[in-house]
């Protein structure tokens, strides 16, 4: 039996979870409401970048020092979607530019495990 979106979270929140710090781009602010899927968006820095960027994590935390706090492995939870365009469990995941996510048919890197269609959230898995 599949699981709901409320089981899932439970089940798969922060196993495997692993950060690393960037330095924050212009488009992340200290009033910046995390979890938003971040990229590359220039050397040690991460941003909302623009749509079709590559996901490199989820942002999770903006620090004092103009530094943010990125998941980069593991499951993450509450993720905005871009819509619904996330449709099913095993979809993979780009960045959409707002710190959405959007479906994928280029990237690998975050697939979604589970969504919540009535609120554009889903559950990523990065790795």
């Amino acid at each position: 039996m599949a699981l709901t979106y409320a089981q899932a979270k439970e089940q798969f929140q922060r196993i495997g979870y692993h950060a690393t710090t960037y330095k924050a781009a212009s488009t992340i602010t200290s009033s910046s409401v995390a979890p938003l899927l971040v990229s590359m968006t220039g050397i040690g820095e991460a941003g909302l970048g623009t749509d079709a960027d590559a996901p490199i994590g989820v942002f999770l935390r903006y620090e004092s020092d103009g530094y943010i706090a990125v998941q980069d492995k593991g499951y993450v939870i509450d993720v905005p979607m871009y819509g619904d365009e996330l449709t099913a469990a095993g979809d993979f995941a780009e960045c959409h530019g707002d710190g959405a996510a959007a479906k994928s048919t280029t990237f690998k890197g975050a697939k979604c495990i589970a969504f919540d269609a009535t609120n554009d959230l889903c559950i990523l898995f990065l790795g």
